[in-house]
Protein backbone atom coordinates (compact mmCIF):
# COMPACT_ATOMS: atom_id res chain seq x y z
CA UNK A 1 0.00 0.00 0.00
CA UNK A 2 1.16 3.52 -0.80
CA UNK A 3 2.22 5.85 2.02
CA UNK A 4 0.54 8.80 0.30
CA UNK A 5 -2.82 9.47 -1.32
CA UNK A 6 -2.93 11.83 -4.30
CA UNK A 7 -6.12 13.80 -4.89
CA UNK A 8 -7.32 17.08 -6.40
CA UNK A 9 -6.95 19.99 -4.02
CA UNK A 10 -10.04 21.30 -2.25
CA UNK A 11 -10.66 24.87 -1.07
CA UNK A 12 -9.91 23.79 2.51
CA UNK A 13 -6.37 22.79 1.39
CA UNK A 14 -5.33 26.32 0.38
CA UNK A 15 -3.78 27.28 3.77
CA UNK A 16 -1.73 24.06 3.80
CA UNK A 17 -0.61 24.63 0.19
CA UNK A 18 0.53 28.13 1.15
CA UNK A 19 2.38 26.57 4.09
CA UNK A 20 4.19 24.21 1.72
CA UNK A 21 5.05 27.15 -0.55
CA UNK A 22 6.47 28.94 2.50
CA UNK A 23 8.57 25.87 3.39
CA UNK A 24 9.98 25.82 -0.14
CA UNK A 25 10.79 29.54 0.07
CA UNK A 26 12.55 28.97 3.40
CA UNK A 27 14.54 26.08 1.93
CA UNK A 28 15.54 28.25 -1.05
CA UNK A 29 16.29 31.26 1.23
CA UNK A 30 13.71 33.29 -0.69
CA UNK A 31 11.19 34.21 2.00
CA UNK A 32 11.93 37.88 1.35
CA UNK A 33 10.22 37.42 -2.04
CA UNK A 34 7.21 35.50 -0.71
CA UNK A 35 3.91 37.34 -1.15
CA UNK A 36 1.37 34.50 -1.38
CA UNK A 37 -1.43 34.23 1.16
CA UNK A 38 -4.39 31.84 1.28
CA UNK A 39 -6.66 34.77 0.40
CA UNK A 40 -4.56 35.61 -2.66
CA UNK A 41 -4.18 32.00 -3.90
CA UNK A 42 -7.77 30.86 -3.39
CA UNK A 43 -9.37 32.71 -6.37
CA UNK A 44 -6.65 31.46 -8.71
CA UNK A 45 -7.52 27.85 -7.83
CA UNK A 46 -11.23 28.01 -6.97
CA UNK A 47 -12.60 31.37 -8.14
CA UNK A 48 -15.06 32.05 -10.94
CA UNK A 49 -12.25 31.80 -13.52
CA UNK A 50 -9.50 29.55 -12.08
CA UNK A 51 -6.14 29.82 -13.83
CA UNK A 52 -4.48 26.85 -12.15
CA UNK A 53 -5.24 23.45 -10.66
CA UNK A 54 -3.57 21.69 -7.77
CA UNK A 55 -3.07 18.10 -6.76
CA UNK A 56 -2.15 17.33 -3.18
CA UNK A 57 -0.54 14.34 -1.53
CA UNK A 58 -1.59 13.46 1.97
CA UNK A 59 -0.49 10.80 4.39
CA UNK A 60 -2.53 7.64 3.74
CA UNK A 61 -1.75 6.12 7.14
CA UNK A 62 -3.60 6.38 10.43
CA UNK A 63 -5.36 9.75 10.65
CA UNK A 64 -4.20 10.22 14.25
CA UNK A 65 -0.57 10.26 13.11
CA UNK A 66 -1.24 12.19 9.90
CA UNK A 67 1.00 15.21 9.23
CA UNK A 68 -1.65 16.55 6.82
CA UNK A 69 -0.63 17.49 3.31
CA UNK A 70 2.90 16.46 2.50
CA UNK A 71 3.21 17.62 -1.12
CA UNK A 72 1.42 19.48 -3.87
CA UNK A 73 1.58 19.97 -7.62
CA UNK A 74 0.45 23.31 -8.97
CA UNK A 75 -0.51 22.98 -12.63
CA UNK A 76 -1.14 25.79 -15.04
CA UNK A 77 -0.93 26.24 -18.79
CA UNK A 78 1.64 28.52 -20.36
CA UNK A 79 0.68 29.88 -23.78
CA UNK A 80 3.06 31.24 -26.36
CA UNK A 81 2.42 32.56 -29.87
CA UNK A 82 5.35 30.48 -31.10
CA UNK A 83 4.37 27.11 -29.67
CA UNK A 84 1.57 25.05 -28.20
CA UNK A 85 0.62 25.22 -24.55
CA UNK A 86 2.63 23.31 -21.96
CA UNK A 87 1.48 22.27 -18.49
CA UNK A 88 3.75 23.49 -15.68
CA UNK A 89 4.01 22.25 -12.13
CA UNK A 90 5.85 22.76 -8.88
CA UNK A 91 6.07 20.06 -6.23
CA UNK A 92 7.30 20.38 -2.69
CA UNK A 93 7.16 18.32 0.47
CA UNK A 94 7.16 18.91 4.20
CA UNK A 95 10.75 19.04 5.42
CA UNK A 96 9.85 17.07 8.56
CA UNK A 97 9.30 13.97 6.43
CA UNK A 98 12.54 14.25 4.49
CA UNK A 99 12.45 15.62 0.96
CA UNK A 100 13.53 12.88 -1.41
CA UNK A 101 11.03 10.07 -0.89
CA UNK A 102 7.79 12.11 -0.67
CA UNK A 103 8.74 14.30 -3.61
CA UNK A 104 9.79 11.40 -5.83
CA UNK A 105 6.62 9.51 -4.95
CA UNK A 106 4.37 12.53 -5.55
CA UNK A 107 6.14 13.35 -8.83
CA UNK A 108 5.59 9.83 -10.12
CA UNK A 109 1.90 9.84 -9.18
CA UNK A 110 1.33 13.39 -10.46
CA UNK A 111 2.88 12.62 -13.84
CA UNK A 112 0.51 9.68 -14.25
CA UNK A 113 -2.49 11.75 -13.12
CA UNK A 114 -1.95 14.65 -15.56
Amino acid sequence: MSDFKLRPAAPADVPAIVGLIRELAEFEHLTHLLEVTPEALHPHLFGDRPVAEALVAEWAGDASSSPGLVAFALCFTNFSTGSVSHPRSCITARSSLGRSRPVAHAEAKASRAM
